[in-house]
């Protein structure tokens, strides 16, 4: 319908308006901060502006990451290299990853299930760094907490928070390409989108359960052979 056409095609250029602005901010931020460490002799102010510079050049990184993927799967290009590797060491080293984003208010929690995969541990790896960066970005004060079952052969990774919560109406459009549901939180809104069909592609899933004001749980499910 022409509606729809039209109403694609506004989201999509929302969508490019949205990803224009976040490259920006970080990027002025990168070129001030590393024009100050230039022009500072204090150590402690320099070790600071190093550190900011760091973080938004992470901030970049994924955001051009996640863009290539997004548009790889556009294309139907997307691959996947799937061989055995061992959960425990992948949820460590993203516990890692994410640990910087932990507010001072909350705790994180992450259980570290010894088990061997047949999966892509790059795109597993990438699946639950962005569900625990999506608790963590939305959770203020309470608690974001990682654990994993395994029943007939499925590994289930829950990650639950104590954040703002996702009112029921928008628990599809969440997974939407396109959507956000808070424009003003830094971020391009592919990371649930994108994780969720590299999941599928694994012949696996994600499920949410939410409640507004209340906190959310993302279930990220995948085959123990999920090659």
């Amino acid at each position: 319908a022409p509606s729809a056409s039209f109403s694609q095609a506004a989201i999509k250029s929302s969508f490019l308006a949205n990803i224009s602005h976040e490259i920006r901010t970080p990027l002025n931020i990168i070129i001030g901060f590393s024009q100050m460490v230039a022009e500072t002799q204090e150590e402690s102010e320099r070790a600071e502006f190093h550190q900011t510079v760091k973080d938004n050049c992470d901030v970049m990184l994924k955001l051009v990451n996640d863009i290539v993927d997004f548009s790889k799967i556009e294309s139907n290009s997307l691959s996947l290299c799937c061989n055995p590797f061992n959960l425990s060491d992948v949820l460590r080293e993203v516990e890692k990853r994410v640990q910087p984003m932990v507010m001072p208010e909350v705790k994180l929690y992450v259980e570290a299930l010894d088990i061997q995969l047949d999966a892509d541990k790059n795109r597993v790896a990438q699946i639950l760094f962005n569900m625990l960066h999506n608790a963590l970005k939305f959770t203020q004060k309470g608690v974001v907490e990682l654990k994993c079952t395994v029943e007939n052969g499925v590994l289930q990774i829950h990650v639950t928070d104590t954040g703002i919560g996702i009112d029921k109406q928008d628990h599809e459009l969440i997974f939407d390409r396109f959507y956000k549901v808070d424009t003003f939180v830094q971020g391009s809104g592919l990371g649930l989108s994108l994780s969720r069909n590299i999941a599928r592609m694994m012949n696996g899933d994600i499920q949410v359960e939410s409640e507004l004001g209340k906190g959310s749980k993302f279930t990220f499910v995948l085959p123990i052979k999920a090659a």
